[in-house]
């Protein structure tokens, strides 16, 4: 959900054999290559801010009465 809570449109595989233009094959292959590389560095950049709060946590557990 990385537009305000609203789930990303997904995106389908539009790389099929036989097309007759060259350059759309290229073009479709490029932005799917696109696509995944902005989704690898959302995944990074995603796990690399949860780090840095985790880092000043501790686990602590509490009985009744404290």
């Amino acid at each position: 959900m990385a537009l305000y809570g609203y789930h990303p449109p997904s995106t389908t595989s539009y790389l099929r054999e036989g097309y007759k233009v060259q350059a759309v094959k290229y073009q479709i292959r490029h932005q799917q290559q696109l696509l995944k590389h902005l989704k690898d560095n959302l995944t990074l950049e995603h796990n690399r801010m949860k780090q840095q709060p985790d880092q000043h946590r501790s686990k602590r557990s509490f009985n009744v009465g404290d």
